[in-house]
């Protein structure tokens, strides 16, 4: 697909469709349910969400963050809201409020397969352990809003104390590979999930995120592998590393990073690995070498987490400041050396009216950036402000239905418009 053929970036605000509702709580991951179990045109909005001592965006002052740290693993009660989305009937109503006492979910991962039945969601308890849990129908339909969840279609966890588990992927239809604490990685077999099937030491302080290249074939007939064994992953000394796992020995070390990278996502269309790492713009990297990258300039302060799909070239970024923006890989990655710069289009921004009284704005006007601003790369912002996730609906049908948390409590959901292809 050449740039010209790719889709283009919305350009008309009058034709926007969305919602916006408070969860109540402080909201920190979020993902699209990848399959339409219930028709498609309704969709699923999966929301992890801790709670705050305070009502209101000033209670992120007094909750307690630091049962998100990597070195607390206490156990708590935390919550799964779960989001019904109309797009036909024009809704938004939140259908699920499930119950955990494993803490927080700080990760989620759907298992590609072309299993029209059922979804398989991968899931890193704020505790320290993952799970693995079965998505049907009937699960998203259950007669009760409000449940808890007892146990979980598959419990993983490591025998060592100073073992705990901080990230996931897939790497197979029936294998999850983890990331660890003490610089490990481990893989089980969630049909055998006693012990893992192999732990690999990779001397470096913790693994923080990872992301592996696996799929289910949909550009062609070819043959899927059967497994992946090329893996992106963070580590805690601020170092971005390529893990082939079939040939540990070599590994390929990138470029160090300015905070902490905690969300790398990949996408099949373009075949590379996308990540924030703290600067004005997002990095890409191929599933071969992660020793160089491509900046996707944002054209705003530095993104905190990123999203995509695997039917789109668009990018969703969202920022500190409240922004969150759209950007069109194939624009930024086919053009000559000597071209204009492609910009990035601002769906929304929140804004700050007034502290003291909590008055907040979301600024839906569509602002188009080709130029670097003289601004601080870091500046400080209100929680309640700032992006805590975005999600791209990987399907393809909808992956034009996009979502994303704030701090503050706020989720929004839209769907970009339709636009014709060249």
């Amino acid at each position: 697909m050449s740039p010209d053929l790719a889709l283009q970036l919305p350009d008309g605000a009058s034709m926007r469709r969305g919602f916006v509702v408070n969860c109540g709580g402080l909201p920190i991951a979020s993902t699209w349910l990848d399959k339409p179990l219930s028709g498609k045109n309704v969709h699923y909005f999966f929301v992890s969400v801790i709670s705050t001592d305070l009502p209101g965006p000033s209670g992120l002052s007094s909750t307690k963050l630091d049962r998100l740290s990597i070195t607390s693993f206490s156990t708590y009660t935390a919550g799964l809201i779960i989001y019904r989305f109309d797009n036909l009937g024009q809704s938004l109503s939140p259908c699920r409020h499930i119950l955990l006492d494993h803490g927080a979910i700080i990760e989620l991962k759907w298992l590609p397969s072309s299993d029209t039945n059922f979804s398989l969601l991968a899931c890193v308890f704020s505790d320290g352990t993952a799970a693995v849990i079965k998505v049907t129908e009937s699960f998203l339909s259950g007669p009760d809003l409000y449940s808890k969840l007892v146990s979980s279609s598959v419990q993983l966890s490591l025998d060592s104390e100073s073992l705990k588990i901080l990230c996931c992927t897939w790497t197979s239809h029936k294998t999850l590979l983890v990331g660890t604490t003490e610089g490990c990685v481990a893989e089980f077999d969630i049909t055998n999930p006693s012990k893992p099937l192999f732990i690999l030491p990779l001397c470096v302080p913790s693994v923080l995120s990872m992301q592996s290249d696996y799929g289910t074939g949909i550009f062609g007939p070819e043959p899927v592998p059967d497994r992946s064994n090329n893996i992106l992953l963070s580590s805690g000394d601020l170092d971005v590393l390529l893990l082939d796992l079939s040939n540990p020995s070599q590994l390929i070390e990138g470029a160090k990073f300015r905070e902490p990278l905690s969300n790398i996502v990949y996408s099949a269309l373009i075949n590379g690995f996308i990540y924030a790492d703290g600067t004005r713009s997002l990095k890409f990297s191929t599933v071969r070498d992660s020793s160089t990258n491509v900046k996707l300039k944002v054209y705003d302060e530095a993104p905190q987490c990123c999203s995509c799909s695997d039917y789109s070239p668009l990018v969703l970024a969202g920022c500190a400041n409240g922004s969150v923006r759209i950007l069109n890989v194939y624009q930024h990655l086919g053009q000559p050396l000597k071209s204009s710069n492609a910009g990035s289009l601002r769906l929304y921004k929140l804004d700050v009216l007034d502290s003291d009284t909590e008055q907040y704005r979301l600024n839906l006007g569509y602002s188009v950036n080709k130029k670097e601003e003289l601004t601080n790369e870091y500046s400080a912002y209100e929680n309640a402000i700032g992006v805590t996730s975005c999600s791209m609906c990987n399907s393809p049908e909808s992956h034009n239905v996009i979502g994303c948390t704030y701090g503050g409590g706020l989720i929004v959901v839209e769907v970009l418009q339709s636009v014709v292809q060249g």
